[in-house]
């Protein structure tokens, strides 16, 4: 009885991982004109519009970057230019990570300095609601500008 249950078994484990084998995976793109709603910021409003969604997401994060910059980092990252473009990603869960730090031109700004300084930026930005494509939160990587602050000049 037992010789039989386990072959049993075996044929039923055999047939599934064939049936396994069968199957497609299906990787679908998703561009920026594909995403059901952007990531939302606190504070942002339920915008209908795409357009509006995401100049809100831009502007919050633009802003938090900017206060942080200038309150906690601004001696450090003086030798900046007046403007970079900063890579982030916001996963499934609304937790925002660095990626990368482009001067103008796409240029990879790659100071371990200046790395771990934006990334501890992007680690304090607030949880944010996901993105979302057909009713599933995915990740959601964007370039943002940051504005550097100048040196001021001395009198």
């Amino acid at each position: 009885m037992k010789t039989k249950i386990l072959f049993l078994l075996f044929i039923f484990t055999l047939n599934s991982c064939q049936q396994h084998k069968k199957k497609k995976i299906i990787v679908e793109e998703i561009t920026l004109n594909s995403i059901d709603l952007f990531p939302q910021y606190p504070g942002c409003k339920n915008f209908y519009e795409q357009a509006e969604q995401l100049n809100c997401l831009q502007e919050k994060i633009g802003n938090f970057i900017n206060y942080s910059i200038k309150k906690y980092y601004k001696k450090e990252l003086l030798q900046l230019q007046d403007s970079i473009w900063l890579t982030l990603n916001i996963d499934s869960k609304g937790k925002t990570q660095f990626i990368n730090l482009l001067q103008s031109g796409n240029e990879p700004i790659t100071q371990t300095k200046y790395q771990q300084i934006f990334k501890q930026i992007a680690h304090k930005i607030p949880r944010l609601k996901p993105a979302v494509y057909h009713d599933k939160p995915v990740n959601f990587q964007f370039k943002i500008p940051i504005v550097m602050p100048r040196k001021q000049a001395t009198k």
